[in-house]
């Protein structure tokens, strides 16, 4: 851990040997959640500074870990084509949505939780209903792999980022494409947008951060 304003570090790695692929706070701050390359996450209570669990059943390479906007439940994106809902308290897997084919590399919920976004190989972002257990949307338009995907915090969008250079900006629901940004050289990576809508921020292989 870092302090933001000092840049000092607060608590040192902890003791594990696993490479760690993906790391999330919970929006509460009381959590932390570390993806490694053994397949596990690995959940830590951020105060004490210990570990409470692990989050077991993944057979492939996690990419992506996110927690709900209330810091309840936990969504994981893997190589294993699934993506996973996980009880924040004690590592219960909830739901499991798998994909026709390829891996998922990015998976959150929805600003209302009653959603789970994704993005995978097969070059469509798909959208969970939480409550059905059903895919709700299929987004598809590019023409590459799908790095990323995220809502914009009313819920009304969904930025999607791809390996063909471009990123796409969807109306959710339903699903249309509302613009797509054609000013990237090689892949675009995980993105996000600011907490005020208006703006998305993207990130190239050509080393440039974009906000559009």
């Amino acid at each position: 851990f870092w302090e933001a304003r000092t840049r000092k570090e607060l608590i040192g790695p902890p003791p594990q040997t696993q490479s760690v692929t993906s790391i999330a706070f919970s929006p509460d701050g009381k959590l932390l959640a570390m993806a490694c390359d053994d397949n596990l996450v690995r959940l830590w209570e951020v105060e004490a500074w210990r570990q409470r669990t692990n989050l077991v059943g993944h057979a492939g390479f996690i990419n992506d870990v996110s927690f709900s906007p209330d810091s309840q439940f936990i969504v994981t994106a893997s190589d294993d084509q699934t993506n996973r809902v996980w009880r924040a308290t004690n590592g219960q897997i909830i739901v499991e949505f798998k994909v026709p084919s390829g891996y998922s590399f990015s998976a959150c919920f929805s600003p209302n939780a009653k959603f789970v976004l994704t993005a995978g190989a097969d070059r469509t972002a798909r959208v969970f209903d939480l409550v059905t257990k059903e895919t709700l949307l299929e987004l598809k338009g590019h023409d590459d792999v799908l790095r990323s995907a995220s809502y914009s915090p009313d819920g009304k969008l969904i930025v999607t980022a791809s390996a063909d250079g471009t990123a796409r900006l969807w109306e959710a629901p339903p699903s249309y494409s509302l613009a797509a940004v054609r000013e990237f050289q090689g892949p675009i990576y995980p993105l996000a947008f600011a907490k005020e809508g208006g703006l998305a921020v993207i990130a190239s292989k050509s080393d440039l951060a974009r906000v559009s």
